[in-house]
């Protein structure tokens, strides 16, 4: 009887595995891999973990894989990041061309591992881990282009959360992030369009068009305002010849006025920076460049760099409200935002097309919320006024850029008053 068992056992593991594998040669993967055979064209001893264990185990690969993803699973469930990682580095030993694996190992690693550390260091550690990946998958996986746009969509999107992410970049890479999303996502774009798509996912061409507008930002913010030029200029080349002769929408041809349009604050940074030095009056030009940085606030949609320096040029009435509240006119501070900031900031939630921007609604938020703390504080209720000024700086910090000169007042107010 068991030797009966024991043949029916055998039988049926050989179906599965039969099964399995022949579900695998029918993936698009595998017959990519045959196609390429990467084993002969590229030095054996960087496929020698792969070529190892699939002689090694033979037709039983496909049945370790089909365990591995079920393992993968419940590790998922558990929210058990390092075993996650663990299990889809090992799987990466099986099926190397597998663009799914590289995409979510280095997701995985990026955002969800470091997100769960505390220290900054160890945080950056797993992003650029997780960055690593990603170029790994680009070499191993040359003809695809969701991994290059996953790439780009990581340096755009992952390591601009925090400012401190994006300086280990530069001094890892030495470049800025943005540019190399910027070019990233372009290549991205090119592949797809080499192959007859018209792009890689649909939002690819905006984030590419965010990514050189952002990155013209910081180069502008440093003073290298010849290359900020350059960018802008490089980014309306690429982004017309990458949208001409297929469909897009208004606003992808609407945002290509940006680069056009930012030449002009731009030129205005430059001068107030030279005054600055000569230790000039500075008031004119700063309310020309706020004026105009408005303009461009509410005409366009995806102008992160612009709200952001909107946020930093208007730092005036913020502070006179905080100088207002430590005379003890905290009620005053409130009301001289209400008369300053939030129509200014109200004004700029709607975009000349009438549709919502949500970073300046949001904005919006951040000002009644102040207002509240100072109403609390000028009415003696001081507990609930550090509360209220605690709340703020935990549920704006990612609204706000991490320099602006909003976070020194802020915690600097509520620092004194804890003291008083």
């Amino acid at each position: 009887m068991k030797r009966v068992l024991t043949i029916l056992f055998a039988a049926a593991l050989l179906a599965a595995v039969n099964f399995c594998q022949q579900r695998l040669d029918a993936m698009p993967e595998k017959q990519e891999l045959a196609a390429t055979n990467p084993f002969g064209k590229l030095p054996p001893a960087q496929y020698m973990a792969e070529y190892t264990a699939s002689m090694l185990m033979g037709g039983m690969r496909a049945v370790a894989i089909d365990y591995l993803w079920i393992q993968l699973g419940k590790a998922e469930k558990a929210r058990n990041w390092i075993e996650v990682a663990a299990i889809l580095d090992i799987l990466l030993s099986l099926q190397p061309n597998f663009a799914e694996i590289w995409s979510h190992l280095a997701w995985v690693e990026a955002y969800n591992i470091a997100a769960q550390q505390e220290n900054e260091e160890d945080r950056w550690r797993w992003v650029k881990k997780g960055i690593e990946h990603s170029d790994q998958a680009v070499k191993r996986n040359p003809t695809s282009e969701k991994l290059l746009f996953n790439k780009g969509y990581m340096l755009y999107h992952r390591v601009p959360q925090e400012r401190i992410l994006m300086e280990r970049y530069r001094d890892w890479r030495g470049r800025d992030c943005f540019g190399d999303a910027a070019h990233t996502i372009r290549d991205a774009i090119l592949l797809a369009q080499s192959k007859g798509i018209a792009n890689t996912t649909p939002p690819s061409d905006g984030m590419m068009q965010e990514a050189y507008v952002r990155w013209a930002h910081i180069l502008m913010k440093r003073g290298e305002f010849r290359r900020a030029h350059a960018v802008l200029d490089e980014g309306l080349d690429m982004c017309e010849r990458l949208l001409a002769g297929r469909a897009n929408t208004d606003v992808n041809r609407k945002m290509n006025g940006l680069f056009t349009d930012l030449h002009e604050p731009y030129t205005l940074e430059e001068i107030l920076a030279r005054r600055l030095r000569a230790a000039e009056n500075v008031d004119e030009i700063r309310v020309k460049l706020l004026e105009t940085y408005v303009r461009l606030g509410k005409k366009y949609s995806l102008a992160k760099g612009v709200e952001e320096r909107i946020v930093e040029l208007t730092d005036g009435p913020l502070s006179k409200a905080f100088r207002l509240a430590r005379e003890g006119k905290a009620a005053d501070g409130a009301e001289f935002l209400g008369k300053t900031l939030l129509p200014l900031y109200s004004e700029l939630a709607i975009r000349e097309d009438q549709t919502e921007n949500i970073f300046w609604t949001e904005m919006v938020r951040f000002v009644q919320h102040l207002q509240a703390g100072m109403r609390f504080e000028g009415d003696g209720r001081k507990a609930e006024a550090l509360k209220k000024y605690d709340d703020i700086i935990e549920e704006f910090r990612y609204n706000l850029p991490g320099e602006s000169p909003q976070w020194p007042l802020i915690e600097g107010h509520a620092k004194r008053l804890r003291g008083n």
